[in-house]
């Protein structure tokens, strides 16, 4: 299966929702596969347990999403910017208070955020860790 074939499917995916069967199979389709089921039902995110998180409770979907977009940067495909940059964008639309729907959001590897809800993007922008605007 292609790059387009894979983003295709997991964007299906994250439009409908979600879920630990669903995490593993697009762990699966970024490479990162045999991903324990049980290991998925009990991830607790790093944001989880700092002083704001009472403020920003996540659902299971968002904890998902969030474990795949800090997933990414621990797997080799993430230097495959044809698939890392729409990959990211996927997540940002499902995660981000708001995205431009016509945006380019170009969001660079290795950039940790511990709170993606309250984000919102404007139609062109980008993101990496020495520039946050």
């Amino acid at each position: 299966m292609g790059i387009s074939d894979r983003l295709t499917r997991i964007d299906t995916i994250i439009k409908t929702g979600v879920d630990e069967k669903s995490t593993a199979e697009i762990l699966n389709l970024m490479g990162v596969g045999n991903f324990p089921l049980e290991t998925l039902v009990e991830i607790r995110l790093y944001s989880e347990v700092l002083p704001k998180a009472a403020d920003y409770v996540f659902t299971n979907s968002q904890r998902y999403l969030h474990f795949l977009w800090d997933a990414l940067d621990k797997s080799p495909i993430c230097t495959n910017v044809n698939f890392a940059i729409p990959f990211r964008r996927m997540i940002a639309r499902a995660l981000f208070k708001k995205v431009h729907p016509g945006s380019d959001l170009s969001i660079a590897k290795d950039l940790r955020l511990a709170f993606l809800r309250p984000l919102a993007s404007a139609e062109s922008r980008s993101l990496h860790p020495t520039f946050l605007p």
